[in-house]
């Protein structure tokens, strides 16, 4: 499973962190696993990965209804960037995904969005921080001035393609 998502030569602790993701996923109802038999090899098979309608898995979800996912590019896992940045930047890679919804000039997020993904502000401002500095995404500040409050600055989050 570790060269599916790009890791040539994976250490022990690469291994054990696919195995559990795996795990994670197969648990939440976002993929089977299952073995093709081989008759060739009495004994062995082939693992095999069912992915599962991500809606469904979605509705386990407290409070989610049918679900929302997001999708991110396969190049995240091919390119090694998986393995690369920490939990919390991936964490915020797929939080800039769904919060941006693919528009070209990205979006900023105000604070109830924020408290929608139940972030710590440490978190947010890491692991923000980390994919800027591997060129995944591109921050500015930016004033907003609305006619019926105090203008106030907000960062603007805009997703970078994976690999180009």
């Amino acid at each position: 499973m570790a060269l599916w998502v790009g890791l040539a030569d994976p250490t022990a602790q690469d291994l054990r962190r696919v195995r559990d993701a795996v795990r994670w996923l197969e648990r939440n109802g976002f993929l089977k696993r299952s073995t093709q038999s081989d008759a060739s090899k009495p004994g062995f098979g082939r693992p095999q990965i069912v992915l599962l309608d991500p809606a469904l898995a979605g509705a386990k979800w407290p409070g989610s209804g049918r679900g929302r996912y997001v999708t991110v590019p396969i190049r995240l896992w091919s390119d090694g960037w998986t393995i690369a940045l920490s939990p919390r930047a991936l964490t915020m890679y797929v939080v800039l995904s769904e919060l941006t919804g693919g528009h070209p000039n990205g979006t900023y997020a105000d604070g109830g969005r924020k408290r929608q993904y139940d972030l710590s502000d440490d978190t947010w401002t890491r692991g923000a921080r980390e994919l800027v500095a591997a060129g995944l995404i591109v921050t500015s500040w930016e004033r907003e001035d609305p006619d019926f409050y105090e203008p106030t600055w907000r960062m603007r989050y805009r997703l970078l393609p994976v690999g180009d």
